[in-house]
């Protein structure tokens, strides 16, 4: 592989990184073969000396990655991350993959439930306030139709209440699990990197 293939190769690889960056980056690895041809080494010495483009560029995009989750723990951002480091080998499949996949399943089952009871609970409200208007509908022996509505209508605004507290509650957890994923994600990294560097 001579300098042009393996530029071309890297720069394919960096696809989807910010341009200032990719041009640093390939001028980094531009310096690398004019100072190997300096001392008579040849291009496709140089290259294989390199290493692979394309392993070269899915690290660079992880770190990349991982670095924009770690100022920005959003979900997509951690998302990204994740699937950058696990590009890096089958190895980061279980070690990556599985945590993350793991902590995104219980935020959304959490999340999931929050919203049944939310919906529950309007349906409840709702229920309570048709009963009340129309009580004649409803078979409901011994029990004054309106203290029923009432107390159906106040466990109903209970529930939602709850509902609304356990989401505002939910979105500080999910704010810090993401925090903690990009955290072990960066890790995750550094040991890949030192891994490779031996």
């Amino acid at each position: 592989m001579n300098r042009e293939q393996f530029l071309e190769s890297l720069k394919t690889a960096l696809k989807g990184l910010p341009e200032m960056e990719v041009r640093d980056i390939l001028e980094d690895y531009q310096m690398h073969f004019q100072e190997g041809t300096v001392e008579g080494r040849a291009e496709a010495d140089i290259a294989r000396t390199l290493g692979d483009p394309i392993d070269i560029g899915r690290m660079f995009r992880a770190d990349f990655m991982v670095a924009k989750a770690g100022k920005s723990a959003t979900f997509r951002n951690v998302a990204g991350a994740a699937m950058a480091v696990v590009g890096l080998g089958l190895f980061n499949l279980l070690f990556v993959a599985g945590p993350v996949s793991a902590v995104f399943l219980a935020l959304l089952t959490v999340w999931m439930l929050l919203v049944v009871l939310a919906l529950v609970s309007v349906t409840v409200i709702v229920a309570s306030v048709f009963y009340a208007l129309f009580p004649s509908f409803f078979v409901v022996g011994g029990v004054s139709p309106f203290l029923l509505a009432l107390g159906v209508f106040f466990l109903g605004i209970g529930a939602l209440s709850l509902s609304a507290i356990l989401a505002i509650c939910m979105g500080f957890l999910t704010r810090f699990c993401f925090r903690l994923l990009a955290d072990y994600l960066k890790f995750n990294l550094e040991v890949i990197q030192k891994r490779r560097s031996l």
